[in-house]
């Protein structure tokens, strides 16, 4: 515990290999056109998603050879609860003729045509290409701005850029781990991200960006409390003193979240799922990269000190 910072670069390594997976899978979304990567639900893609079940049930490839046949090619299908079967398609009005691309009451005639009657009829989310695209707006636009105001409060309350450009890494750090880990469930399990999705980002962001902010408050601390000793002694006697109450903290808070993950149910344990990775990487960041990031900008502008030193 004394020389935890002599061992940044292990911990800059660890983050590498927990990040880099992720950030492939979300560099691929846009490369394969939605098939590898993320999965946004209607909120932000737009479209209708209905549930309902059948009389007969039917495996979900000749649903959807039905639902293409109905003249709905796009159209993606998948078992939901209770023998449920989930579709998506583009925007469907409720009645006849309610939408330029059909309506739910003409699919459901031309299906039970083909797959039998329809036993029950679920619930219906129609969203609209402009909502959509607002929303998606929205939320870049939210995450951007609370980036930047984090990084300019923390620069302005530590008096140094330093802290600022350590939090902001830190804080990039969780969202990117956050977004990569929801990329490879996507692919994998088909886990969408909905509108709760950013919710969830903000509050990781507000909650890494806290965590380290207690840290940076004893590195200040002892800053003036030990002047003239090593940044890296000072750095590393901050993190040590600062480690039970943060690991208590996120244990704490961790517990609750996967009791939410385990009874809750629907959109909101997608939202519980991105907060319980948001704040476990945020508790490793704001401990081992901010503070570590830190020294090595101390040491860094040391040596570039020294060269020019002797060069002189």
């Amino acid at each position: 515990m004394d020389k935890l910072m002599s061992k940044k670069r292990w911990f800059f390594l660890l983050s590498l290999l927990v990040t880099i997976p992720g950030l492939i899978f979300i560099i691929a979304t846009p490369l394969s056109n939605g098939e590898i990567g993320m999965r946004f639900s209607i909120d932000y893609t737009g479209g209708t998603v209905w549930e309902f079940k059948l009389a007969t049930p039917a495996d979900t490839g000749t649903i959807r050879d039905a639902v293409v046949a109905a003249g709905h090619p796009e159209a993606q299908v998948s078992e939901s609860s209770n023998g449920f079967v989930t579709l998506r398609t583009k925007p469907l009005g409720l009645q006849t003729g309610g939408a330029a691309e059909g309506s739910i009451a003409e699919l459901r005639a031309q299906l039970e045509t083909t797959l039998g009657p329809i036993a029950e009829s679920g619930s219906v989310t129609t969203v609209g290409p402009v909502v959509s695209r607002d929303l998606t707006q929205q939320a870049l636009l939210l995450v951007v701005l609370g980036s930047i105001g984090i990084l300019l409060w923390m620069t302005y309350r530590f008096r140094n850029l330093r802290f600022g450009m350590a939090a902001l890494v830190a804080l990039l750090h969780d969202v990117i781990v956050t977004i990569g880990v929801f990329a490879i469930l996507g692919t994998l399990a088909g886990v969408e991200i909905d509108a709760l999705f950013v919710t969830a980002m903000l509050t990781i962001i507000g909650f890494s960006v806290h965590d380290t902010i207690v840290v940076f408050d004893r590195i200040r601390e002892n800053l003036a409390r030990h002047a003239g000793a090593p940044f890296a002694d000072i750095v590393n006697h901050s993190v040590v003193q600062t480690l039970g109450r943060s690991l208590n903290t996120t244990v704490t808070v961790l517990m609750t979240l996967l009791a939410l993950l385990v009874f809750a149910g629907g959109s909101i344990r997608i939202f519980v799922l991105a907060l319980f990775v948001g704040i476990l990487s945020g508790t490793y960041s704001s401990i081992f990269n901010a503070s570590p990031l830190l020294v090595w900008w101390e040491e860094r502008t040391q040596a570039r000190a020294a060269n020019r030193a002797r060069s002189l």
